[in-house]
């Protein structure tokens, strides 16, 4: 990857798609520290996903969304690049979490959210984006105390369905009853 300017550094996760820790190395010593996704050639799920949140993720531009930056192809891998926030995810905060910081959480939550269920296409129309996975490892609150969404790999738009009439995906005890059974979903679902 070091051809492509983005310098791998160590894995720091993932399941389906490896999740890594990487650097954009430009000229004049610049660095930028970034989050890479990466899909194996061999795994059409992952990548689908991959390809998925960036279409939706790159659609947006919120301070409450972890923001795509690039989506490429790498020695047979499909490559997700994101912006790196320097924190934790809401699952790591120590517990109890105060009221004022729950607070400030769902606050930043309900504004990403609100964001993306907003978004519109090209033509104008309503992407009807629906996240599904709005859970505490998908919610990263940043040294500054700000909290983004990551993660749309299985959301549902408009311009992209993801799954057939009852399927169910999403993290168990996070899913609102209407997903847990299969159902058609729209934004009441993030909400919930």
């Amino acid at each position: 990857m070091h051809g492509s300017g983005y310098w791998l550094g160590e894995r720091i996760g993932g399941s389906r798609a490896s999740v890594w820790l990487a650097v954009v190395r430009g000229a004049e010593g610049f660095r930028l520290p970034v989050i890479l996704k990466r899909a194996a050639a061999d795994d059409p799920e992952a990548r689908a996903e991959l390809r998925r949140e960036a279409l939706i993720a790159g659609l947006s531009r919120h301070p409450n969304i972890v923001r795509v930056h690039d989506l490429f192809e790498d020695e047979g891998e499909l490559v997700l690049a994101m912006e790196y926030v320097s924190g934790v995810s809401v699952r790591a905060l120590p517990q109890p979490v105060p009221w004022h910081v729950a607070a400030r959480i769902v606050a930043d939550v309900a504004r990403g959210l609100g964001h993306a269920h907003e978004l519109r296409g090209p033509d104008g129309r309503p992407l009807a984006i629906v996240h599904r996975d709005v859970s505490p490892d998908n919610l990263l609150v940043s040294e500054l105390g700000h909290t983004l969404i990551a993660d749309f790999g299985i959301a549902r738009s408009r311009f992209v369905e993801v799954t057939h009439h009852a399927v169910v995906k999403g993290t168990r005890g996070y899913l609102s009853p209407e997903q847990a059974r299969g159902d058609l979903l729209d934004a009441r679902s993030d909400v919930f």
